[in-house]
């Protein structure tokens, strides 16, 4: 066994029930699912002589594994990832904007609601990379978003900001000054 800290994610579509204890017996199955998308705490980790690792959670307790065990096919049903935290800037570029999502997934079943329009610039807490694409966490919210889906790029980032402070600026145009609600280069 090896014993620390570790983050994982839940990869499988259909989500992974937890185990009484680190056997592939499915009279060792617990009623708590965790859904495709959940990024969980693991504690201990015990590998297999088939690679498979048993990975011991504890909120939720009990027992998951990362490779289907004994599968001619090994499919992959959780991954370590590594959970960034820091201050980056991104900006929306799906053009019909983003849905907030409660987990890191693209389950429909994932999604909370609408979220930022098409030129929002957003200010990102946390980022965790899943396969090709990269979830993000944005400051003062409680879903996530994602850079990309499918090769299509949603959101650009991280973008360079620059913080002027106490700085003042004067306007000088005799037609005034028009303000967007979001920096976009789409026309009105």
């Amino acid at each position: 066994s090896e014993y620390g800290n570790w983050q994982y994610v839940v990869l499988d579509p259909a989500g992974i029930r937890l185990r009484g204890s680190p056997a592939y017996d499915k009279g060792q199955k617990l009623s708590s699912r965790l859904p495709a998308g959940e990024l969980v705490d693991v504690v201990e980790r015990r590998t297999c002589t088939d690679g498979t690792s048993f990975l011991r959670l504890e909120s939720p307790a009990g027992w998951a594994f990362d490779v289907q065990p004994g599968a001619c096919h090994k499919r992959h049903r959780m991954s370590e990832v590594s959970i960034e935290h820091g201050k980056w800037f991104y900006r929306v570029s799906a053009s019909k904007g983003m849905a907030f999502r409660a987990r890191c997934s693209f389950a429909d079943d994932a999604k909370l609601g609408k979220g930022p329009d098409l030129g929002t610039l957003l200010t990102i807490r946390q980022r965790v990379r899943v396969g090709g694409t990269v979830f993000l966490k944005v400051d003062g919210q409680n879903g996530w978003l994602f850079d990309c889906k499918d090769g299509r790029q949603l959101a650009e980032g991280p973008v360079d900001m620059i913080t002027h402070q106490d700085a003042f600026t004067t306007v000088l145009a005799p037609e005034g000054l028009h303000l967007l609600s979001s920096p976009t280069r789409q026309k009105w």
